[in-house]
């Protein structure tokens, strides 16, 4: 194991936080200048959005008794909007059946699609990266959305922990989680509500509860995801019985944000995962979420350059296809015609004017003059009526 230096740490990541914060009123100032700060550049905001249905909830009048409150809070839930035609049942299919006149980032469009749900919990289980269908499923099987959350995450049927998980957790337990917790406040300091990447902590008062949402600092979006997605950030989810032996069994993980499509949040996910089993089998008892953010950022960074590298090779096949259906239309449209030659396909300077001629001639409805025995046929140049004929003005232009 690396000997890790939590001090260091600490203060790296509060370099790492202090720069992100610079960007973000740097891009604000300059939308401002630019005098498209007012609607955030343009771009869909969901969480404003968000803050602003919350307010327009929490000012609402209402008598509290005949339901109006109710019903109201109920029309929210649901959109008119059409339904695509690939449905919401696979991140893959929404992510190639996008719309090509809608340019916003992937993960824009997958939060309107995200919308549409009927569920809050099944937008929940979304965000996260799993698919509507088994999200979906999960959340008819289960008591809550963490639970059917672990489901998902731990590929089992059964929401709770097993039996053989003590009814009380020991105490090595509860103390390694105590001095872990510690150690995760000093590094990523208290919560910041102004800040979204700010560390967030289920209870800061009880020392014994370990849930947490913590920054991936070490994570940068690539352009294509626009000017500011959300960060990324690492749910970690031990109380509640979701893991009640951590640090002893893997701990209960989830991905959000970053501007990461939802089936790249899944295979994060997944790599996520792997790494938490391996580490808890080699090392039981030992620490893990340190290591685990350590590790986040260089697997999020392999993701985004996977799916740069799938992108280009996409465009390259629709390329080839375009091409291959514009030669195929050549071949039919001049199978019956003669071909034009190439203009470097002439071997005189005489042949080039010749058939340049021939070609204005076509283009003004002009036939070419009649040769016979290298007398052409006299045609008047100026008529007075009509003026300079066309074949006039194609042969000065020639000659």
């Amino acid at each position: 194991d690396v000997d890790v230096d939590y001090y260091q740490e600490m203060k790296d990541n509060e370099r790492r936080i202090i720069e992100r914060k610079k960007r973000l009123r740097n891009q604000k100032r300059s939308e401002e200048e630019n005098g498209d700060g007012g609607d955030g550049g343009g771009l869909y905001d969901p969480m404003l959005e968000d803050l602003q249905a919350t307010k327009m909830k929490a000012g609402r009048q209402g008598d509290k008794a005949s339901g109006l409150d109710a019903g109201l809070a109920a029309l929210e839930e649901l959109s008119f909007a059409p339904e695509p035609a690939g449905g919401s049942n696979g991140q893959g299919a929404q992510q190639s059946s996008a719309s090509a006149s809608d340019n916003r980032p992937v993960y824009m469009q997958e939060e309107d699609s995200r919308q549409r749900e009927p569920s809050a919990d099944v937008r929940f289980l979304r965000e996260r990266g799993y698919p509507s269908s088994e999200a979906t499923a999960a959340c008819m099987t289960s008591t809550s959305r963490i639970g059917a959350l672990r489901k998902l995450y731990t590929g089992t049927d059964d929401d709770a922990p097993s039996e053989e998980t003590p009814e009380v957790v020991p105490e090595e337990v509860r103390q390694a989680r105590v001095e872990e917790k510690e150690v995760l406040q000093a590094m990523f300091g208290y919560a910041d509500e102004n800040d979204e990447a700010s560390p967030t902590f289920a209870n800061m008062e009880d020392e014994t509860i370990f849930d947490a949402t913590l920054p991936i600092t070490g994570y940068e979006p690539p352009g294509r995801y626009g000017n500011s997605p959300p960060p990324l950030m690492m749910e970690v989810y031990v109380d509640g019985n979701m893991a009640p032996l951590y640090p002893n069994e893997p701990p209960i993980l989830a991905v959000v944000g970053g501007g990461l499509p939802e089936v790249r949040l899944r295979e994060l996910t997944k790599r996520f995962r792997t790494e938490a089993n391996e580490r808890c089998a080699e090392d039981p008892g030992e620490p893990q979420i340190f290591n685990l953010l350590a590790m986040a950022g260089e697997a999020a960074e392999a993701i985004v350059q996977e799916e740069a590298e799938e992108l280009a090779a996409e465009r390259k096949r629709r390329l080839e296809e375009e091409r291959a259906a514009a030669a195929k239309l050549r071949e039919e449209q001049g199978g019956g015609s003669q071909q034009q030659p190439h203009p470097n396909a002439f071997t005189s300077e005489a042949q080039r004017r010749a058939y340049a001629k021939e070609v204005a001639a076509r283009a003004g409805n002009v036939p070419p003059r009649e040769e016979d025995g290298g007398k052409s046929k006299a045609a008047p140049k100026y008529n007075a009526k009509t003026g300079v004929s066309d074949r006039n003005l194609i042969d000065d232009l020639f000659s």
